[in-house]
């Protein structure tokens, strides 16, 4: 097993020049192995300097199958605990990095004969691997149930111990400022990838935010846990691991983990700049100053990449109709209405209790004064994962479509649970457990297979049905306000992407404008 204590000529991948002083060349087997064990047991008896040390492998593709199990399940963990770094190489023509594959950045560096690759991967032991066999995550999300049955997501990591920092953030998230627990599950999913990145490059994740640039180019070219490619090459014709709404996304979560530590002191408040371009009202226009003369400050994201443009777009009648037609039972046309024609997400949808459905004319004697049938949009707990993402409750007014749906979906659910069955409105009537409320996903899949049985020439998403609701009351002559109202918006400009005027409507408002012949004093000219 050669030793080398030699200057480099070359700096090996992600190490500076000089930076290493012991090279250690390590065949997987077990004669190489035992001796790097002897040699991180007691590292000063035989003169090594840890953090000057580095480790090479060469991947050929033809290693044994048992050498690698016992390289994964001895060896990294006990490089992992000496942070001992590890350089990969692998042969020209191999697609992998033969035993394990490192979940960070891969460089390609063409050699000058044969026009060769070699692929170099560097893996710090703090950060996490990928292999051939698996992932082994070092940062993970993982839901927390309270016992007032609240749900968030925390960060965790291999030992399932809760990242403090990352804790206190989500938490405050989900209970302090009322946000969704799938909004938790994001923002963990986001801040994992931070620590990861952090821990893989040896960086401190409190002052990291200077590299946000390299952290973003890390984000779009690095496989995830699910990436079905196990080494992605930049260059023309790649396609990025990740696009640019996941990248904000991803740095939405970051730069609110960052802030709350600026906040609680925990991160230097020079982070805090880095992040945001601050600013005053001085440089504003006199109307949007404000009435009372007082300095704002106002923050903007330093870092965002430009989306491109994608419209929802809404489902036809057509494609309404056919899937009322193609749904097999009552619960599932209860569903098609509750989305096209109530304007329902579907977590909204799954989310409804029975007690939330007033169908009399006269509600009172339930303790409501809205006339006429209704349906009232609470946010709740739910079980289920239901959420509504209105945070004020609101009642929306149906028809009697709607109305004879549930009727007809009542009887159905009678004849197959009896009097039993959850206070939820939709629950599972086919299918075990019966009686249990459904869920937002079971939503987006009868709309999916709806779709397919009747044929459609394209899938169809629930929210989709939601677009349709507001265009059909647009076309029908309802003002702004009106569909604002109907779909629970608090801002009056979020209900205009919900507006997909008919073609006929449009030239209908076309030929409403006088020619200028007509407007003519003098007349024909």
């Amino acid at each position: 097993m050669p030793r080398t204590s030699a200057r480099l000529p070359e700096p090996l991948p992600g190490f500076g020049r000089g930076d290493v002083d012991v090279v250690v060349n390590w065949g997987l087997g077990r004669d190489s192995s035992s001796i790097i064990a002897r040699y991180l047991d007691n590292p000063a008896a035989h003169g090594i300097d840890l953090e000057r040390t580095a480790v090479i492998h060469m991947a050929t593709g033809d290693e044994w199958p048992d050498t690698i199990a016992d390289a994964e399940r001895f060896m990294l963990p006990l490089f992992r605990r000496h942070r001992l770094r590890l350089v990969q190489l692998a042969r020209a023509g191999q697609t992998s990095l033969g035993v394990w594959e490192p979940w960070c950045d891969v460089v390609v560096r063409p050699l000058v004969r044969r026009a060769a690759a070699v692929l170099w991967g560097l893996w710090l032991c703090g950060g996490s691997l990928k292999s051939t066999r698996g992932v082994e995550v070092r940062m993970r999300a993982f839901p927390v149930r309270m016992p007032s049955g609240t749900r968030y997501w925390t960060v965790v990591d291999d030992d399932l111990a809760v990242v403090e920092e990352a804790d206190r953030f989500l938490r405050e998230l989900r209970l302090g400022r009322g946000r969704a627990e799938t909004t938790t599950k994001a923002y963990a999913e986001g801040i994992c990838l931070f620590l990861i990145w952090c821990l893989l490059t040896r960086r401190d994740w409190r002052t990291a935010a200077q590299d946000m640039g390299l952290f973003m180019l890390w984000l779009k070219w690095t496989p995830g846990n699910g990436g079905q490619h196990r080494v992605v090459v930049p260059g023309p014709g790649s396609k990025p691991v990740r696009g640019e709404g996941r990248i904000n996304k991803v740095l939405t979560a970051v730069r609110g983990f960052l802030a709350h530590g600026v906040v609680n002191k925990t991160v230097p408040g020079l982070v805090l700049e880095q992040l945001y371009e601050l600013g005053d009202t001085n440089d504003l226009p006199f109307e949007a100053q404000g009435e009372d003369g007082g300095l704002r400050y106002r923050l903007r994201a330093r870092h965002r990449l430009q989306e491109p443009e994608t419209d929802v777009d809404r489902a036809t009648d057509e494609e309404i109709v056919a899937m009322f037609l193609a749904a097999r039972s009552a619960r599932d046309r209860l569903i098609v209405l509750l989305l096209a024609r109530v304007g329902l997400r579907r977590g909204q949808a799954a989310g409804l209790r029975r007690t939330d459905a007033h169908l009399l004319m006269d509600s009172r004697s339930l303790g409501c004064d809205i006339e006429g049938a209704h349906l009232h949009v609470v946010r709740r707990q739910n079980v289920n994962n239901a959420w509504s993402k209105s945070k004020k409750s609101y009642a929306l007014p149906v028809d009697f479509l709607v109305v004879q749906a549930f009727d007809q979906y009542m009887l159905e659910r009678h004849e197959r649970l009896g009097a039993g069955g959850s206070d939820f409105v939709l629950v599972n009537l086919f299918r075990p457990p019966y009686g249990s409320p459904i869920t937002p996903d079971a939503i987006g899949e009868i709309i999916e297979s709806l779709a397919k049985r009747a044929r459609l020439d394209r899938p169809i998403a629930p929210h989709m049905c939601r677009h349709a609701m507001a265009s059909n009351v647009a076309d029908a002559g309802g003002k702004l306000d009106e569909i604002q109202a109907l779909l629970g918006q608090k801002n009056p400009g979020s209900a205009r992407p919900y507006l997909h005027p008919k073609a006929s409507r449009l030239r209908d408002a076309v030929e409403r404008v006088p020619s200028p012949r007509v407007q003519g004093k003098g007349g024909d000219r």
